[in-house]
């Protein structure tokens, strides 16, 4: 079993997989930080409306693999997701404006108390960040699962982002990621707040990949849902219809 922030760390498989499509982080109990793309194509298809969608379709299932690195630890089932409002998919885009919104928040069925999660903080610039997830191309068919990936990188304000503009443009990095590493956390320990998500990978880019950066919709939407979980069952927040 990994040591925090590790464990928090975890891949988005379908019914019937071991392989990861996409890679989130644990922000609070039963919820899950990770990029909205990964709803907007296969094998996650969500309805165009953004809504939040129950996953009680057995064959159409979706869970959150935590903490693995090629052995079971445990799997946690999507009860809903919730796509940024401001975000909109546009395939194969390395357009900045795009990803500056890549991201989503995962509602869990069961409780994940037993776990640690991170914590979240706006972009301090200049800084170096881990991205850590479960790219593809190292995963094996002959582990029982794809191993966790990390890597360490600067991370700056996207340089195409007019000056005036940079505070609403994506953030870059060059650390190593493959497919299956959208979504994962690009995250630092801090002196005060222990370890802090920065910023959502996104894509791989030609030169500098793109992450969605931590903003005040985010963080708003973060301490919503984690107030709503705090007080609810496992699985009633699926009910509540939320805009974010």
């Amino acid at each position: 079993m990994f040591a925090r922030p590790y464990i928090s760390v975890g891949g988005l498989v379908t019914a019937g997989s071991d392989k990861p499509f996409c890679s989130g982080a644990l922000v609070g109990n039963r919820l899950v930080l990770t990029a909205a793309h990964c709803f907007c194509s296969t094998p996650a298809p969500l309805e165009a409306d953004r809504k939040m969608r129950p996953f009680d379709d057995a064959a159409h299932s979706i869970y959150f693999d935590v903490g693995r690195n090629g052995v079971s630890v445990q799997r946690f089932k999507v009860w809903s997701v919730h796509l940024s409002k401001k975000f909109v998919f546009q395939k194969d885009s390395f357009d900045p404006w795009f990803h500056r919104w890549d991201w989503a928040l995962l509602v869990l069925a069961d409780d994940t108390s037993d776990w640690s999660y991170f914590g979240f903080g706006d972009f301090a610039n200049p800084l170096t960040a881990h991205v850590t997830g479960y790219p593809e191309l190292k995963y094996d068919a002959k582990r029982a699962y794809a191993p966790m990936w990390d890597d360490v990188c600067p991370l700056h304000r996207d340089k195409r982002a007019p000056l005036f503009l940079e505070d609403i443009y994506a953030l870059n990095h060059r650390c190593d990621t493959q497919g299956g590493s959208s979504g994962g956390p690009v995250w630092y320990e801090d002196a005060t707040n222990g370890f802090t998500i920065k910023a959502v990978h996104s894509r791989r880019g030609p030169v500098d990949n793109i992450a969605a950066p931590v903003d005040s919709d985010l963080h708003a939407s973060i301490g919503y849902f984690r107030d709503l979980l705090e007080t609810s069952t496992s699985g009633s927040a699926g009910e509540v219809l939320i805009d974010i």
